[in-house]
Parts: C-alpha cells; structure tokens; sequence
C-alpha cells in the first residue's frame, strides 16, 4: 500500500511502510493513504501506530542578552573634507596627515574599536587645526611683508 505524508508543508509520496520508517515517522506526522477520507496523524492510521515514534520537540535555544547589549556610540567626526580643503588651500604635509587619520575613522568605527575611533578623529582634528594654522600664519606674513615692502618702497 503506497502512503503519503506532509514533512516541512510539502506532501512526499507514494512511499511504502519501509520507506516510512526511515524517514522518520512520528505519531504527529500526517499520513494519507487509500480508504482514508483526510490527512490523519500517523499515531491514528493502525497500520502506522506502533512504529511512529514521539516527536522530539525542537531544541530551545537561549534567549539573546539583549539587557547586556550596549549601543555603539556615535561615530566620532572624521574631519576628511577639512582635511581635503588643508590640503590643498593651506598645508599640505598636515593636511595629507589629516586626511590619513581621518581615513582611518570611520573603519576603526566599524571594527568595533570605538577608543581608537576616537583618538583617530582628534589626531585628525589636531592635523586640520595645525596646518589650517601654519597656514593662516604664513599667508598673514606674506601679506604683511609685502605691505611692509610697498610702504618702504613709497618712502624711498
């Protein structure tokens, strides 16, 4: 006698008494076969009764620690456009610094490293403010030494 049962919401079948067993019967696994009206637990078809086995409930599995887990903090700045803009209007050895530090943010953020995230967005910040400075400085002294250069001029 061929029998078809419901494994996983898909019907499987024909499959003979033999074929049954190794597939692992189970007293809740429904069973149709020929002279039954509807799917029948296996547990009820008389033929099937005795070898159906207890079906094993799913193994439990531990509730996740969400009370444990901490949120990331914010990503720190990355100073990268300012680091862009030292680069090319005032300073270039800190701004090419910055822009290495300010690279390294964002991937350190992402490998969890959240520290060192950190110290690499103020090594950028103290590149961008160092050449944003040395820049500042070196273009007031230029102006005002061609100042100085058209005012001694204009009394000579």
């Amino acid at each position: 006698m061929d029998y078809y049962i419901i494994r996983n919401g898909k019907r499987q079948g024909p499959l003979t008494i033999e074929q049954l067993q190794e597939a692992g019967l189970t007293r809740t696994t429904k069973v149709w076969r020929e002279g039954l009206t509807d799917w029948t637990d296996a547990a009820d078809v008389e033929e099937l009764a005795a070898m159906a086995t207890e079906a094993t409930p799913p193994p439990v599995t531990p509730p996740r620690q969400e009370a444990n887990r901490t949120d990331p903090p914010p990503m720190p700045k990355t100073w990268l456009v300012e680091s862009i803009l030292v680069t090319l209007l005032c300073c270039l050895p800190f701004g090419v610094a910055a822009i290495v530090f300010s690279s390294q943010v964002e991937s350190m953020y992402q490998l969890g490293n959240y520290e060192m995230a950190e110290h690499k967005s103020a090594q950028a910040r103290k590149m961008v403010l160092w050449g944003f400075g040395l820049g500042l400085t070196l273009i007031v002294a230029y102006v005002g030494f061609w100042l100085f250069a058209m005012v001694a001029a204009a009394l000579l």
